[in-house]
């Protein structure tokens, strides 16, 4: 960080204490246990309670109190996955199970998780990641925020994996050519490949393919952010040689 190698001495405040009011309390133990970063949950909850309306007044203050207690921030998106479950997803998610849908058990029953196939969930995840990233760049040129972790404890307790028609159906199928060739094997059904760790394999790829998915979207946006708002600041070369 700023040109030197950075330790972070970091400690991690409680889940449900991303709100402004919890701040008071959380940079007397920062400071007292001689910490340089803090992590902190940012719940796309939070983020957008109401689709398509962002509000970033926590994040403002967590990143100007960051700066005035001179610490760096390492945030957590808690978007659709928070230790499994969408605790932290906002209500109008939550309540959409046909948008939004859930792993299915064998019997067809809703199971608690969102499922990683849903493709409207991960859009909408990394839409408001991607939010987040962009708002970033404009209020941290600074870089307190040194890292941002893309979901938590992502999986499910208790099911293997989505048993609804479409994941059924694609778990029946070769695995992906891009998955074959990474492991150096050849491209068969999941059950040939994996055997009796087949559904863990399958389960473990499509999660790593949502996370990946919301990932890519919030640093393509940071990327594109920052690139803007440097050029708009800078001296052009043209000009400095005139």
């Amino acid at each position: 960080m700023d040109g030197e190698p950075f330790l972070a001495l970091a400690v991690q405040a409680n889940n449900s204490s991303n709100y402004p009011e919890m701040l008071e309390t959380v940079w007397p133990v920062v400071n007292r246990v001689h910490a340089n970063t803090l992590l902190m949950p940012i719940a796309w909850e939070q983020v957008e309670p109401v689709e398509g309306q962002f509000d970033f007044n926590f994040l403002d203050r967590l990143v100007a109190e960051a700066r005035a207690h001179d610490k760096r921030l390492v945030l957590l998106w808690y978007g659709a996955f928070k230790n499994t479950a969408p605790a932290y997803a906002p209500s109008w998610v939550k309540a959409d199970g046909l948008r939004f849908p859930r792993m299915r058990r064998q019997d067809g029953s809703a199971h608690y998780a969102l499922s990683p196939h849903g493709a409207a969930t991960m859009a909408a995840d990394a839409r408001a990641f991607a939010m987040v990233m962009r708002h970033l760049a404009e209020i941290d040129r600074q870089h307190t925020v040194v890292m941002v972790q893309v979901e938590n404890e992502t999986g499910s307790y208790r099911l293997a994996r989505d048993h609804a028609d479409g994941p059924k159906s694609v778990f029946e199928q070769p695995i992906p050519e891009q998955l074959a060739e990474g492991l150096g094997i050849a491209r068969q059904t999941w059950v040939e490949a994996f055997g009796s760790r087949a559904e863990q394999f399958f389960m473990s790829w499509y999660m790593a393919r949502y996370v990946e998915g919301v990932t890519l979207a919030g640093q393509a946006e940071w990327i594109f952010r920052s690139w803007s708002m440097r050029r708009w600041v800078m001296p052009s070369p043209m000009r400095e040689g005139m």
